[in-house]
């Protein structure tokens, strides 16, 4: 299972089982694995080749992509032309 993998089936297990309570050693754990999953996915981005942002010209959008392989947009104007 990948550490993304890990992330969705979490997700999905606290989904469908919907507990109303779970005990503190349950959410220690999950705290730890959690903790390894996103530092497993950080280690993986940082030793990815980062692409260059590029913004199509003035007013353009930059993306890059998140730890989980998602397309984060921002936007490159921060102030407005009047």
């Amino acid at each position: 299972m990948t550490p993304r993998d890990f992330i969705f089936w979490l997700q999905g297990h606290m989904e469908i089982n919907d507990p109303e309570t779970i005990t503190e050693a349950q959410a220690a754990m999950i705290k730890e694995h959690l903790d390894l999953t996103i530092s497993e996915l950080s280690k993986k981005k940082l030793n990815q080749p980062q692409p260059a942002s590029q913004t199509g010209g003035m007013g353009g959008s930059a993306s890059t992509v998140n730890p989980f392989g998602t397309m984060v947009y921002t936007n490159a104007m921060t102030t407005p032309i009047c």
